[in-house]
């Protein structure tokens, strides 16, 4: 695959503090795909105008999306948490979708060029505007979920992330996944992670359960609970990104 090598993203910094600005063609491309609903802006009014009522729970808060809550907002901390998050939802077969985004940013473009040394791609991209974090994260080998900082990996830096414990605020990534959530009020970030998770971890037991099950008997406890966990996880991503197609959330690599 050939990537574009102009670099739409432009870093600033401000004391320590790294953020990115978006050229007027990289605004393009993310209006592109916000279009074709690879991409969403949960901070604006569009979206939270689309999701009115519905209510997201994760192990840190339960929020409900509406505008009020968005207005409680601006008024507690300011407008300046608006616009800073981006989401990417990383279709892998999508081969205009890759160029495009590896258009944005070297360290981006980097983890696409990966792929025929045998990494995976990632299923979701976390870009924080204000804070200059990109952060990846997917499912990788044996159903086991991966994440990284985009920039530390296309640099070969020591990763700030343990995958082992992403959805975790503390411990080993405390640090990192602050920074990343920072002005991610309603947590959108852990709610997907976990979600990602719940499902990987459910088609993983499911895939083990179901191999030596007698397709005459009823199901167990234990499937039906897979099962769930599916159906859960499923509807959680889809709200984000209705056009998501699960099957590509299959590492094929176990």
């Amino acid at each position: 695959m050939k990537f574009r090598q102009t670099m739409l993203l432009n870093k600033t910094k401000k004391g320590s503090q790294m953020s990115y600005k978006l050229s007027t063609e990289s605004q393009k491309i993310i209006e592109k795909y916000i279009e074709a609903g690879y991409v969403i802006n949960p901070y604006s009014d569009k979206w939270v105008k689309a999701h009115e009522g519905v209510e997201l729970i994760n192990d840190q808060s339960e929020n409900l999306i509406c505008l009020e809550n968005l207005n409680f907002l601006d008024n507690e901390y300011d407008q300046s948490y608006r616009d800073h998050l981006l989401i990417f939802y990383v279709e892998s077969h999508n081969e205009e979708l890759i160029k495009d985004l590896s258009s944005l940013d070297p360290s981006i473009r980097h983890i696409f060029e990966e792929k025929d040394g045998g990494m995976h791609w990632p299923n979701f991209l976390f870009m924080n505007l204000k804070t200059g974090k990109v952060f990846a994260v997917g499912v990788g080998r044996k159903y086991s979920l991966f994440g990284y900082d985009v920039e530390e990996y296309a640099s070969e830096k020591e990763s700030s992330i343990n995958s082992a414990e992403l959805y975790e605020i503390y411990g080993t990534n405390g640090v990192y996944l602050e920074k990343l959530k920072e002005l991610d009020y309603w947590g959108l970030i852990p709610n997907i992670i976990q979600n990602l998770e719940l499902y990987a971890n459910s088609i993983d037991e499911w895939n083990d359960l179901s191999q030596d099950h007698d397709h005459d008997e009823p199901y167990t406890d234990e499937m039906n609970e897979c099962l769930e966990g599916i159906e859960l996880a499923t509807s959680a991503l889809t709200l984000y990104f209705p056009r998501i197609d699960m099957s590509d959330l299959n590492p094929e690599d176990y």
